[in-house]
């Protein structure tokens, strides 16, 4: 039986000072998100220029990266906000790669006599160029294969080679997971503010279909990330929009909750008083205006 041949690296170069994306995974989550996203370059490299990453791959390497799982999630989000990780690439096909991590696999695998890369995954361009084309006996010293991933059948749809007789053959490979790829656990403030929105939505209408919680969870993450939005602010504003008559009929989902943050916050904000709350107030002026009285005519302060 002939030796499989290898795709991944037994070692990778890491750099003696990092960039400023990676300077700022070490300033905002300090040594245990460093080492977090090298264990994730150690995963990546050993199995090839990119991982695929989704709920299962987190759990089954969740105890060689040794952090918690919510903890590995902010730092690959974080990660792919600043483009360590490309986020084009992780939303279409749920892989982790960059052009970094490309590049430094093409220059290791320089001596290789075969390498293949999947072309809807690659990030640089004219890859077969920066192979040696032939050795010294004017031979072709490696062979880049290209292929392409379709989903129906699995079927390479591209091969391109240095060799001059293309191979035609197919990939054996399962099909490629849409679904959002990072885990939002139960407990996480992003899952339990997406179904606190879905459980008021069902008080208004019981048969709403059943939504993906773990897409939802996206867009409170994104709220908090990016919006700056504390979760606070956001529960009073699913409160909000799902007992307003207007709103409650609009806003069905976190996206569209994220949407239409700012004109639910005014219209929040500038709400009228409920009776009770009127009253109250009304109610505790009173209470003050009696104890000043009272306080003249004793003479305390």
């Amino acid at each position: 039986m002939s030796r499989p041949k290898k795709a991944g690296l037994e070692y990778f170069p890491l750099d003696v000072v990092f960039d400023a994306e990676v300077s700022l995974i070490d300033a905002k989550f300090g040594c245990e998100g460093l080492c977090i996203l090298i264990k994730l370059w150690q995963i990546i490299y050993a199995s090839n220029y990119y991982i695929k990453w989704g709920e299962r791959e987190i759990l089954v390497y969740k105890s060689r990266i040794n952090a918690s799982i919510d903890l590995i999630n902010d730092v690959i989000n974080e990660c792919l906000h600043w483009g360590i990780f490309n986020e084009s690439l992780y939303e279409k096909y749920g892989i982790l790669t960059s052009s970094g991590i490309q590049k430094r696999f093409i220059e290791a695998t320089q001596r290789r006599t075969e390498v293949e890369f999947i072309k809807e995954y690659l990030l640089i361009k004219d890859v077969v160029k920066l192979y040696p084309r032939k050795n010294k006996n004017g031979e072709f010293m490696v062979n880049v294969n290209i292929i392409g991933v379709n989903d129906s059948n699995n079927e390479i749809n591209d091969v391109a080679s240095t060799q001059s007789k293309v191979k035609k053959s197919r990939v054996k490979e399962s099909k490629v997971n849409r679904k959002y790829k990072v885990l939002f656990v139960e407990d996480s403030i992003e899952f339990q503010l997406s179904k606190k929105l879905f459980d008021y939505i069902l008080v208004n209408n019981p048969n709403h279909k059943e939504p993906d919680l773990q897409k939802w969870a996206k867009y409170i993450d994104l709220m908090i990330r990016l919006d700056h939005r504390t979760a606070e602010q956001i529960n009073d504003i699913i409160i909000f929009s799902q007992e307003d008559s207007f709103w409650k009929s609009n806003i069905l989902s976190t996206e569209k909750l994220r949407d239409k943050f700012d004109q639910l916050w005014i219209k929040h904000n500038n709400k009228p008083q409920s009776t009770y709350n009127v009253l109250e107030m009304e109610y505790r002026k009173e209470v003050e205006n009696e104890q000043g009285r009272n306080n003249q005519i004793t003479g305390s302060h």
